[in-house]
């Protein structure tokens, strides 16, 4: 009798040609190794070699599992619960896990990775570790026409002992599939076959050699799980991998492996299972394709603004909270009515998702994290889908809008509100309720049934149903609206601010501009020799007057004017201190240099023209009566008269801004006026329109209580601008304080704006420093790992050096360089903090020790001579090395630059002296100018430099009670820097 046969087709159907693609075959990989009860999962991909590896810990599986299930298509292993499996890891203490397969062929999956597959497993069971098992599968010979699936063989190998398969192990068992090809082989087929023995000859995997470089889910001594080596992969996955990140779009295998488990939630316990996705492009370089920052972080979820959290019964009914704004979360319910009271095919399961603004004016996040998140969501925002805890796919992907959000929203952005871009969060079915949502076959979502609709038809109704409640101008519930125009018209605020401020500072700094330029250039003290020698000319044509009295009066007024021409040099060339805004840190800086360029002008240039006037006038008026006390005076009217003029300009414009004020308040007051008669009067004709006689006596109540609300919601907006203008009027401050100063809510927000930007600067430079920190810290632990591996191998190297006299000198050439690498390498020790969780007592000649082994080779190149006297040697303190080495560090490595093009000698030297610690050198020195602004952060002097070096070196000093100074060279020669190291005391807190 005719029975069904099946053909080896079955598998390449049900495997590569069902999966969507690379990323979901991974994906599957993945909850394979959950359902094994791993806790880590990785994947790696070695490019070099076209070699995917993905390997976990999870419990494995033995001989008879490979058998009689992993090569059985459709086995029930996981329909009955995993019972076994769970049993199992009930044993070594994990809690027991739903399968997230159904099917039995989620393994046929790799065929889509790539055309073969080492399987390298080891078993844990209730009886103890089972030994290593091996299996070698090429996925094309299943491609093959007019084959039967009995017909192929896989070769199947155990290993005792937890040994691995070496190379020629794994070159065995290939032997074996290519003598099945040979038996497979018949005639039209001759292309498939010489593919798959070029596809034989390139699996190279070599296990015991890849362990080495695994750091987690390695299978060595006692530990368990399976190993997938896919080699070669298919073309796809490495152009997945090189698809551009760009603002909008992610490439589909971060997009698919995103968020495999529901890490965005801050509520959510620990997933059960870790994973992770390298890309090594070279041996010693890659990047992580999963990292825990590229989804969304418990972290943005909290920050975004708005906050909706709830569960849906068995009837579909909603039942949570919604946050709007961060404010306190308020009880809601949302009902389904086409329940009707009977229980939904889908189940009951939770919802959980924030939401961001589409404008970073309507935000309550700052500027930057706004355009973070908001950049992240533009890739990957929308509701993902767990179940158990692991992504059902395609759901959170952009481009699998199932519940039509944004379809909605382009009908009406203001009545449907929101966008499925702007949203992230998770649907989470349980395990129990669920079960008519069945995935298709290919993980392409769920099979279109009645529950998946019905589940679809509640998550839309909820969303409509919950924009019409607290997200529209007439919603009934929450504070949206408001809230909303509040943070917008705070953002307007803000950004009129900033551009008032930004104009104001582009003034101020045009004006130090020019400034410094007048002052650099010779026309001031030009201006000034003219001014003395037309003042000598007047006094001289003043002479030459009979009349004393005519005499007097031509000399006064040619003193007057003289003084008049500096004084109105001197309102040119000085920048008055600004109010009202912030400065920049390097706004301060040219300030703080315009002070001190101005008053060296005026000590060189200006103070000996006063002079000089003083002792003309004195010398042509010594022989008139009464000239002093008519100079006297005629000063004295000079001043006021200068003093009232400069008062007046001030009153002009005092009463000019008040009587603009005074308009703009008064129009204001009418607009609002007016607006309020028109739309009362608007709502007067609608109430004579009414017909009430239609009407019942509870529609009348109800449309009186609309109207009230309407009036009152008008009343409200109105009295809200007038008071909103009474309160900047009161604001007004017109008395001065006991100092004499008005300070002015003008003064109050510039200062709280120049704090602000402080801040702000000052929290980008942590950030880099500790951005820094990090890195440094990741390449001393890989640089510290490399190093053991390299002082191994030359270890070997040498026994071949000592039997072969030609590799002798190589040998030594190579030891030579890698001891002076490595003695750079121990330098890193007292750097890292936390090998100190207290204070040492820290020594002179240690410092020096590290410091002249640090330096050797610089202080040789440039011929410098650093020393140590002998005080310092014997000198010790109390510290963190990690500390007080880095300013040390970076005193010498700033000495050695300066001195290297000074003429020599050139020396350094380190000295104590009453507890403070000296590095003084012969160098150019530091300025007077410069010696506060060298330890602001970003200023330098050093072409190239950051400006970093000092601003930390003193900042680190100061958290641990030290003060850091500099000082003109204590040599005595005048040459050169003194930088100290002091303990701080009550006069620097003050």
């Amino acid at each position: 009798m005719p029975r069904f046969r099946t053909s080896a087709r079955t598998v390449d159907m049900l495997g590569r040609q069902q999966i969507a693609g690379i990323p979901t075959a991974i994906s599957e990989l993945f909850k394979n190794a959950h359902d094994a009860y791993a806790t880590r999962v990785e994947a790696d991909f070695y490019r070099p070699e076209q070699l995917l590896v993905i390997r976990d810990d999870g419990l494995g599986m033995t001989m008879e599992d490979i058998a009689g299930r992993w090569l059985v298509l459709g086995t029930d292993s996981k329909l009955d619960g995993g019972e076994e499996m769970a049993r199992v890891a009930e044993l070594v203490g994990m809690s027991r896990r739903v399968p997230t397969g159904e099917k039995g062929i989620g393994r046929l999956a790799i065929a889509a990775i790539g055309p073969q597959t080492l399987v390298v497993t080891r078993a844990r069971r209730a009886d103890g570790l089972h030994p290593t098992v091996a299996s070698f599968v090429n996925w094309s010979l299943f491609a093959l026409p007019g084959i039967a699936l009995d017909d192929i063989e896989v070769p199947v190998r155990e290993f005792p002992s937890g040994e691995l398969p070496t190379a020629e192990d794994v070159l065995a068992m290939v032997a074996e599939v290519r003598e099945n090809l040979d038996q497979l082989s018949h005639a039209g087929i001759e292309d498939s076959v010489a593919q798959i023995t070029r596809e034989l000859g390139s699996m190279s995997a070599d296990v015991a050699a890849l362990q080495r470089r695994f750091e987690a889910a390695a299978l060595g001594e006692a530990a368990t799980g399976t190993h997938f080596y896919i080699q070669p992969t298919d073309p796809m996955l490495e152009a997945s991998l090189d698809a551009p990140l760009e603002k909008r779009r992610i490439g589909d295998l971060r997009k698919t492996l995103s968020g495999f488990t529901n890490t965005m939630m801050p509520d959510r316990p620990e997933p059960v299972i870790a994973t992770a996705f390298r890309d090594h492009k070279s041996p010693d370089l890659f990047d992580s394709v999963m990292g825990p920052e590229e989804f969304f972080t418990p972290e943005e979820f909290t920050e975004a603004d708005h906050h909706i959290s709830g569960r849906f019964d068995e009837y579909g009914q909603f039942d949570g909270t919604v946050a709007v704004y961060g404010g306190e979360p308020q009880e809601h319910r949302v009902a389904w009515a086409d329940a009707r009271g009977r229980r939904t095919f889908c189940g009951p399961f939770s919802i959980s998702f924030a939401y961001l603004q589409g404008a970073a004016r309507e935000s309550r996040m700052p500027r930057e994290a706004w355009g973070k998140l908001s950049e992240k969501l533009d890739r990957m925002g929308g509701l993902y889908i767990y179940r158990n805890g692991i992504r059902i796919l395609p759901y959170g992907n952009t481009d699998n809008d199932f519940l039509d959000i944004e379809e909605r929203r382009n009908l009406g952005a203001a009545y449907y509100f929101f966008s499925a871009r702007r949203m992230f969060g998770a649907i989470e079915l349980p395990p129990t309720s669920s079960g008519q949502l069945i995935e298709k076959a290919g993980r392409e979502g769920f099979r279109d049934n009645r529950a998946y609709r019905q589940f679809r038809e509640i998550l839309m109704n909820f969303l409509v149903q919950l924009a019409a409640d607290y997200f529209r101008e007439d919603s009934a519930l929450g504070e949206y609206v408001r809230l909303k125009a509040d943070i917008d018209a705070q953002a307007r605020a803000l950004d009129r601010q900033a551009r008032q401020s930004r104009a104001r500072q582009r003034e101020l700094a045009r004006a130090l501009e020019d400034s410094a330029a007048r002052l650099a250039s010779e026309g001031p003290r030009a201006a000034v020799a003219d001014t003395l020698t037309l003042l000598a000319r007047e006094v001289e044509a003043a002479a030459l007057q009979p009349d004393p009295d005519v005499r007097l009066q031509m000399i006064l007024e040619a003193e007057s004017a003289a003084r008049l021409r500096l004084s109105e040099l001197t309102s040119e060339l000085r920048v008055p201190q600004p109010r009202g805004f912030a400065l920049s840190r390097a706004l301060r800086r040219n300030l703080a240099a315009h002070r001190t360029e101005y008053a060296a002008f005026e000590s060189e240039v200006l103070s000996p023209a006063y002079s000089a006037i003083e002792d003309m006038i004195a010398e042509a008026t010594r022989d008139l009566d009464a000239s002093r006390r008519r100079r006297f005076d005629a000063a004295a009217d000079d001043a006021s008269r200068l003093a009232r003029r400069t008062v007046t300009a001030r009153r002009r414009a005092s009463n000019e801004q008040l009587r603009e004020t005074s308009d703009l308040v008064s129009g204001a007051v009418r607009r609002a006026m007016a607006d309020l008669e028109v739309e009362l009067s608007e709502m007067a004709q609608r109430v004579q329109r009414t017909d009430l006689s239609s009407l019942t006596d509870a529609e009348v109540v109800q449309l009186r209580l609309d109207i009230d609300s309407e009036i009152d919601a008008i009343s409200s907006q109105k009295a809200t601008q007038l008071d909103a203008i009474v309160e900047q009027l009161q604001a007004i401050v017109v008395e001065p304080d006991e100092s004499g100063e008005i300070i002015t809510q003008v003064d109050v927000a510039g200062a709280i704006e120049e704090e602000l930007l402080a801040l702000q600067e000052r929290a980008d430079a942590d950030l880099e420093l500790t951005q820094l920190g990090m890195a440094i810290e990741i390449i001393d632990h890989e640089f510290q790992a490399t190093i053991r591996s390299v002082r191994n191998n030359l270890q070997r190297f040498r026994a071949w050096a000592d039997v072969n006299d030609q590799l002798a000198d190589v040998y030594h050439g190579i030891r030579v360089s890698f001891e002076h690498l490595d003695s750079y390498l121990t330098l890193f020790t007292p750097l890292h903090r936390r090998l100190y969780r207290s204070q040492v007592q820290i020594k002179g000649s240690e410092i020096t020790k590290f410091l002249l082994d640090l330096f050797r080779e610089r202080l040789a190149r440039h011929d410098v001579n650093a020393s140590a006297t002998e005080a310092f040697r014997e000198f010790e303190f109390t510290g963190y090395p990690s500390t007080f080495y880095p300013v040390f560090v970076n005193l010498i490595d700033n000495a050695i630059f300066w001195l290297r093009d000074q003429d020599p000698p050139r020396t350094i030297r380190l000295d104590v002296e009453n507890s403070a610690m000296i590095v003084t050198d012969n160098g150019p020195g530091v300025s007077p100018a410069d010696r506060e602004a060298i330890f602001e952060l970003g200023f330098t002097r050093k072409p190239g430099g950051r400006g970093l070096g000092l601003y930390i070196s003193r900042d680190v000093l100061r958290r641990v009670g030290y003060e850091l100074t500099v000082e003109d060279s204590l040599d005595g020669d005048g040459d050169g820097a003194a930088f100290i190291i002091r303990p701080r005391t009550e006069e620097d807190d003050d």
